[in-house]
């Protein structure tokens, strides 16, 4: 062995160490090229150590090159698990928080739900009470008559009338219908068919997750909410969707499990139009045979907004004044005949009722710049209250 540029010597042994280092490196990362370091090391002995070491470097240059484009796609395939392992535990520890709140809020909903259950009577003067609806409140009587008749079947010792009490909810937005499932979630108690009563509403972003097995994950989560209770679920028939890439099949079959599972444990309520919850059954035999109680909901008239609105600001104690009534019914028509599809129906009219509330306190505080409020003032609404946008 010699010296490298005479003043500066490195002793043969660490020469030594430095080659077998150089030797493992390159055995680790290029051992499926054995056939080419095999060379390497033929040859090395017969080197000096400048030119053994610039030989390396070529044969690592060349090694390299050959490998660099399978190394990196290896490495980015690598770094594209990794992230998302790591993002499946980011996700798992979130849903884990969240769930342990849901079954706090749940316990506390709980509570509060067993203080204000309805009676059955309670119930149906609830329902009879509403405005409108007459065919769905002659079905939800008929449908009251089985529960009764049930209790004097079992105190005579006769088998109950088995009905399924999984229904749907057909009409557009607006008319009521998370209330009527409200009410006979209250009935299902007091008829001793249900243990709690309490209701779960739900949509589609609440039992679909975009990540492989975690709808499934949700859709149970959800479930487990309304054990004892209703599941209602509006715009079900969102769930249905022809594309593979969607999961709102594997929610649909979990649902159909556990209500095969859990069956008398909880009540499934589905909401939607008419025609996309038609083809949402048709979608899947097992969903269909489980809902055979249909309740139809129309879309209000005209004088019924008015009654709706006039009952919210009576309530209030507020009245309406008769230029404002006549206002309000031109207002319900020309909507109701703008976009009957989309029109918001009692949802519309809450919506008008509480802008209306604002317009008011914006009269009366100019008002009160020049005279003294009174009574009559605070519980009037003229026209210039009922308006579908601000006119400052």
């Amino acid at each position: 062995m010699q010296d490298f540029n005479g003043d500066s010597s490195i002793s043969e042994l660490n020469i030594f160490f430095l080659i077998i280092m150089i030797l493992w490196s390159v055995f680790l990362l290029y051992k499926s090229r054995s056939n080419k370091i095999v060379d390497i090391e033929s040859n090395i002995y017969n080197l000096d150590v400048n030119t053994m070491v610039s030989t390396l470097s070529e044969h690592s240059i060349t090694l390299k090159n050959e490998l660099s484009t399978e190394f990196n796609e290896s490495l980015n395939s690598l770094e594209s698990k990794l992230t998302k392992k790591i993002q499946d535990e980011v996700d798992l520890i979130s849903f884990n928080e969240f769930k342990d709140k849901a079954k706090e809020d749940k316990k506390e909903l709980s509570t509060q739900h067993k203080k204000s259950i309805l009676t059955i009577n309670e119930s149906l003067l609830a329902v009879n009470s509403m405005v409108g609806m007459k065919t769905l409140k002659d079905e939800i009587n008929l449908f009251v008559n089985v529960l009764h008749v049930n209790k004097i079947r079992e105190k005579l010792g006769k088998k109950s009338i088995n009905q399924s009490l999984h229904s749907v909810f057909l009409g557009p937005p607006g008319t009521g219908k998370t209330s009527i499932a409200r009410i006979l979630g209250h009935i299902y108690k007091s008829s001793g068919i249900l243990t709690s009563g309490h209701i779960v509403e739900v949509s589609r972003v609440d039992l679909i997750s975009q990540y492989i097995g975690k709808t499934a994950i949700l859709t149970n989560h959800k479930i487990d909410e309304a054990i004892g209770g209703v599941l209602f679920i509006d715009e079900a028939y969102s769930l249905f969707s022809k594309s593979d890439s969607d999961y709102g099949a594997e929610a649909v079959n979990t649902l159909i499990k556990r209500m095969e599972d859990d069956r008398n444990s909880f009540v499934v309520i589905l909401a939607g139009y008419k025609k996309e919850m038609a083809e949402f059954l048709e979608s899947n035999t097992g969903l269909k045979s489980r809902f055979t109680h249909v309740f139809h909901f129309d879309a209000y008239t005209v004088d019924e907004l008015v009654s709706i609105f006039k009952i919210e600001f009576k309530d209030q104690g507020f009245f309406l004044t008769p230029d404002a009534e006549e206002k309000l019914k031109d207002i319900f028509d020309s909507e109701m005949k703008r976009d009957t599809s989309s029109f918001g129906n009692g949802r519309f009219a809450r919506n008008l009722f509480e802008r209306s509330i604002r317009l008011q306190s914006k009269r009366i505080l100019d008002i009160s710049k020049n005279r003294d409020v009174t009574i009559n003032d605070i519980e009037e609404i003229t026209s210039h209250d009922i308006q579908l946008k601000f006119q400052l």
